[in-house]
C-alpha cells in the first residue's frame, strides 16, 4: 500500500508548473465540465482528517466505509482531502485556515488507523483539526472513520470495554506530537499557548479571518470554502498545552460515544 505522503509527492510533481492544487488544476483544464451537474468537483461536504504517513488505499477504504456506515451517497459527497485541495507547493499558506474550512464544511471525519494506536493522533496538525470540532460543536459534526478491518476490531473492543477503548483514543500529548516540518509544530504550539494559555481571550470573543483564495472541490476530492469566518479562542491556565490536550480528548470521547450509540442502534435493528 503506497503511503499517502508518496501520493502527495506525485501530485506536487504533477502540478509543478502551475503551482495549483490538483483540484484547482482540474477546474482550470475542464472549465465547461466543472459547471455540469455531475462534475467531480463542487463545494466540500466532508472534511477528512488523516495522517499522510499511513497507507493511501487504506485511507480510501476508510472513507468509503464511512460513507456506507452513515448512509451517505458517494455521488453527493465531496471530500476536502488535503493532498488534493491544498496547493502542495505552498502548504503553509493554505493550512493557516484549516479551522475556518472545517466550520464552513460542517462535517469532519478522522481516519483512525490503526484504531487502537492512531497515527493521526501523533500528528500535531490532526490534533489541531480535532480541536476545532470541540471549540465549535454546534458548527461541526465530528465522527470517527476507519477501514472495515479496523472497524471490526474497534467494535469488538467497545463491546468488551468502552472505557478501555476511550483510553486508547485519548492516550496522546500534543507535546510529543510530530509534524512534517518542525517549524509547523513550533508555530502550532505557539498558537495554542497564545489561544489557551494565561490571558487568552474568552470563548465569546470573536476574531475574523478570511479564508483567502478558495480551492476547487472534488467528488471524493473536495474544496476549500471561500468565506470569512469567526474563530474563537479558549481561556486556560499554564502554558495552554494541557488545556489543548483536554479539549481534544473531550472531542475524541464524544466521537466514541456517538459511535457507541450508533453501534447499539444497529444491533437493536438487527
Amino acid at each position: 500500500d503506497a503511503r499517502t505522503v508518496d501520493v502527495a509527492a506525485a501530485i506536487q510533481a504533477a502540478t509543478g508548473s502551475s503551482r495549483l492544487s490538483l483540484a484547482e488544476s482540474w477546474v482550470r483544464d475542464n472549465a465547461a465540465a466543472a459547471a455540469a451537474p455531475d462534475a467531480p468537483v463542487a463545494e466540500a461536504t466532508l472534511f477528512v482528517s488523516h495522517a499522510q504517513s499511513c497507507g493511501f488505499w487504506k485511507l480510501l477504504s476508510a472513507v468509503d466505509n464511512f460513507l456506507k456506515v452513515h448512509g451517505r451517497d458517494p455521488a453527493e459527497t465531496f471530500l476536502w482531502l488535503d493532498l488534493f485541495v491544498i496547493r502542495q507547493h505552498d502548504v503553509a499558506q493554505d493550512v493557516r485556515f484549516i479551522g475556518q474550512v472545517e466550520r464552513a464544511i460542517g462535517h469532519v471525519a478522522i481516519v483512525t488507523d490503526p484504531w487502537d494506536e492512531p497515527v493521526c493522533l501523533s500528528r500535531v496538525w490532526c490534533l489541531y483539526e480535532v480541536l476545532q470540532c470541540q471549540l465549535f460543536p454546534g458548527d461541526i459534526d465530528f465522527r470517527l472513520a476507519m477501514a472495515p478491518g479496523e472497524q471490526s476490531r474497534f467494535q469488538a473492543a467497545l463491546q468488551r470495554s468502552r472505557v478501555d477503548a476511550e483510553a486508547r483514543l485519548t492516550a496522546f500529548d500534543c507535546r510529543r506530537a510530530e509534524a512534517f516540518l518542525e517549524s509547523d509544530k513550533a508555530a502550532i504550539l505557539s498558537s495554542i499557548r497564545e489561544s489557551l494559555g494565561p490571558g487568552a481571550a474568552s470563548l465569546n470573543q470573536p476574531r475574523k479571518q478570511s479564508l483567502g483564495t478558495p480551492g476547487a472541490a472534488g467528488r471524493n476530492t473536495a474544496s476549500t470554502a471561500g468565506r470569512s469566518l469567526t474563530r474563537r479562542s479558549a481561556s486556560g491556565t499554564g502554558d495552554g498545552l494541557d488545556a489543548f490536550n483536554a479539549q481534544v480528548r473531550a472531542a475524541m470521547r464524544l466521537a466514541v460515544a456517538a459511535y457507541s450509540w450508533s453501534l447499539k442502534g444497529s444491533m437493536t435493528d438487527e
